[in-house]
């Protein structure tokens, strides 16, 4: 099963080395569909919303095409300016997409739980100022409750000094 074609199958059965030491990549681009069909499928563990979730794909999509252009380019430039043994090869695969969209997908993971963590604390410093302010409220009603008998107190301490 060769892409090439039955001459180079037979080459190989010939040359079993070639196999045996070598590693042949064949790389072709995917088109629209299959990254945005890998994207979604892959980003369906975050649980995003389905508008969303559509953004995502569109945005790993326009990264992956994009850093495709930007790679091409700079190959031809690479062409122009270095001798010919020396010409730049991009390597933008299938593979490197699956990184992007694994890379985004963790990275989504990690910052929604870095959130809810905040979000948590943010919940139990304002469950602690709730309590704090109730038992405030109690402690005021018992001091005006015992206000009639601290001016009592005070009065006969001072009956009591003025004795002294």
């Amino acid at each position: 099963m060769s892409p090439i074609g039955d001459t180079f199958r037979t080459r190989l059965r010939m040359f079993p080395s070639l196999i045996n030491c070598c590693t042949i990549d064949w790389f072709t681009a995917w088109p629209d569909d299959a990254l945005e069909m890998v994207a979604t499928s892959l980003l369906q563990e975050t649980k995003l919303e389905a508008s969303l979730l559509a953004h995502c794909v569109t945005v790993c999509k326009y990264f992956h095409h994009s850093i495709d252009d930007l790679a091409h380019s700079l190959t031809t430039k690479g062409q122009r300016l270095l001798p010919a043994a020396e010409v730049l090869c991009d390597i933008v695969t299938p593979t490197s997409y699956l990184e992007l969209v694994f890379t985004f997908k963790q990275l989504l993971l990690k910052k929604r739980s870095e959130i809810l963590t905040l979000r948590d604390r943010y919940v139990t410093g304002l469950e602690k100022l709730k309590e704090a302010k109730l038992l405030i409220t109690e402690l005021q009603e018992e001091l005006k409750l015992l206000q009639p008998r601290l001016v009592e107190t005070s009065a006969n301490t001072e009956a009591l000094m003025i004795k002294i």
